[in-house]
């Protein structure tokens, strides 16, 4: 198997009413924040901007809702890593212990982030996810191994990906439009 063989779409994992509810709920929120890299702003390398949605102070603003979302979050994610499993692991050796919370990110004309991997020796990550919520914006690609390598999404999808240093990738600027995605780390 090729390396890119490991990074899966999963199509259609979420729709477009929790789409439209999870927009809905953070755009105009105070919320947001410069997007980091290992928890320091670094504006040469990454510029976007973030909601840490399963953080307990987020959730407080509107729990009800917010608790709501973030639950419907991990059975999507949930489900596509269980497809994921099946599929790459058949010997069992990966070993999961669970997520790192979902992060809403923002990507207006201009933003991006440079190539980069998910995990470093202060965090182990075993999988990286990422989910599309539009696709009505140009640029703000995932590519993968310098721009070798960039998968289809569209709006509803999810690539799962692993999180270590033979998977360097990176979003391009968006030229047009804003971007959301969802992204979680798997432990």
């Amino acid at each position: 198997m090729r390396l890119e063989d490991y990074i899966h779409v999963e199509h259609k994992v979420i729709s477009d009413e929790l789409i439209n509810q999870i927009i809905s709920e953070y755009d105009s929120s105070s919320d947001w924040k410069p997007g980091t890299i290992n928890d320091y702003e670094v504006k040469k390398n990454r510029k976007c901007e973030v909601i840490y949605l399963s953080d307990n102070e987020i959730l407080q603003k509107k729990i009800s809702v917010r608790k709501e979302i973030d639950n419907k979050l991990f059975v999507i994610v949930n489900d596509s890593l269980e497809k994921y499993f099946k599929k790459y692991d058949s010997l069992g050796y990966i070993n999961v212990k669970g997520d790192t919370g979902y992060m809403l990110l923002r990507y207006r004309v201009g933003d991006y982030v440079c190539e980069h991997v998910d995990t470093h020796s202060g965090q182990h990550r075993t999988l990286s996810c990422s989910i599309i919520l539009n696709d009505n914006y140009e640029g703000g690609e995932i590519t993968f191994f310098n721009g070798k390598y960039a998968p289809t999404l569209v709006k509803g999808d999810m690539v799962v990906f692993p999180s270590s240093f033979t998977y360097p990738h990176q979003v391009t600027p968006v030229t047009s439009g804003i971007r959301y995605s969802i992204i979680t780390w798997i432990r």
